[in-house]
Order: C-alpha cells, then sequence, then structure tokens
C-alpha cells in the first residue's frame, strides 16, 4: 500500500468520528427490545489521550473500541426483570439500589464480552441487544476505563 492510500484511507475512517451522532438515550431510535431482553450503547472510546493534548491512533482507537465491554442501558423489554434466579432471588433485587426496573435505564454496567447482538444504523450509532443477567457491574465514570488487546 503507498503513502496516499494509507492516507486516503486514514482520512476516510475518521469520518464518521466526525459527524455528529445521535444521543440514542435523549433522541431515541428504532426498535423496542421485546421478553427479557435489553438494550445497552456501548461507550466509545476517547479520542484524546492524557490531557487531551494528544490525538489517540486509529489503531489504538479501534483496539480500545473493540474491547469495550462497558455500556449504557438504554430500553428494557418488558420482562428484563421479572422472574427469581434458581436459589430464589428476585432479578430486579440484584442490581442494588433498583426499586424498579426502569430505573436502569441511562445506568453505566459492564456487560459479559460475548454478550448479545450488536445492531448498528447506517449513520454509524450502535446497540447490543442481550439480556440483563449478561450486567455484571455497575461503573459510575465509563471514561475511567480503558480496554486493550
Amino acid at each position: 500500500m503507498d503513502l496516499v492510500t494509507g492516507m486516503a484511507r486514514r482520512a476516510l475512517s475518521r469520518i464518521p468520528a466526525e459527524i455528529k451522532q445521535r444521543d440514542l438515550l435523549v433522541d431515541g431510535y428504532d426498535g423496542e427490545p421485546t421478553y427479557w431482553y435489553i438494550h445497552i450503547e456501548p461507550v466509545k472510546p476517547a479520542a484524546t489521550i492524557g490531557d487531551g493534548t494528544l490525538l489517540a491512533p486509529d489503531e489504538s482507537m479501534e483496539a480500545e473500541r473493540f474491547k469495550t465491554n462497558i455500556g449504557r442501558v438504554l430500553k428494557l423489554g418488558m420482562a428484563a426483570l421479572e422472574g427469581t434466579t434458581r436459589s430464589g432471588i428476585a432479578l430486579k433485587d440484584i442490581i442494588p439500589g433498583l426499586s424498579k426496573p426502569k430505573d436502569l435505564i441511562g445506568r453505566y454496567f459492564v456487560y459479559d464480552r460475548d454478550a448479545g447482538r450488536v445492531m448498528t444504523f447506517r449513520t454509524g450509532e450502535q446497540y447490543l441487544i442481550t439480556e440483563a443477567i449478561s450486567l455484571t457491574t455497575e461503573v459510575k465514570d465509563p471514561s475511567l476505563y480503558k480496554f486493550y488487546l
């Protein structure tokens, strides 16, 4: 690959990042989870490093995006936290401080690496369809975490 082709590919790879994407939680989107499924929006990696003066290389951002498994809960199916575990614990009681299932919306969680199916809009936004049982840890500030290959 020659220098010009490489530069063109890098420039094209940056186009989606420069386009203002919708905030799926605020603006809404097409799709409603059914049954016990939930929709999670994966956290996007930061484009800068450190105090914001260094631009992260494309390869680094792509690797971090690939390994990220923290997301924001967008929507819940009607039975997302209904039922009990085999040991008799109500699913709605598994997450501390949860008074009703809708309280999950907008909160950030670590989810299982191979959980669910990723849906991608033509405009670049993505969400994951998974089950509530895939949520493993709540995090308050997802920007504190890094994911490497």
